[in-house]
């Protein structure tokens, strides 16, 4: 029997969905959580804060997987103090 994304509970899929950047606990440096832009573009555009259950899968590409990861402050030191964002230490 074959299983469709619809039919997986432990998956949530949204439809027009930016990820602005992953939430991390500050004691263990482990995400928690990520700010999400919904309804893109529409009129009910909002950002929510979504907090997980267990695991955030990351698949943005090989662009947009590293520039989440630094807006998130995870990455090269020096650059992401340039550009003034915060450090997940």
């Amino acid at each position: 029997q074959t299983m469709t994304v619809s039919d997986n509970k432990a998956l949530t899929v949204w439809l027009q969905a930016h990820t602005l950047r992953l939430i991390f606990n500050e004691e263990n440096n482990q995400a928690i959580g990520a700010l999400v832009r919904l309804d893109r573009g529409g009129e009910n555009e909002r950002v929510v804060r979504m907090r997980v259950k267990r695991e955030i899968i990351v698949s943005g590409g090989a662009v947009n997987t590293p520039q989440l990861l630094m807006l998130s402050g995870v990455g090269p030191k020096n650059h992401l103090v340039d550009m003034g964002i915060p450090l997940i230490k």
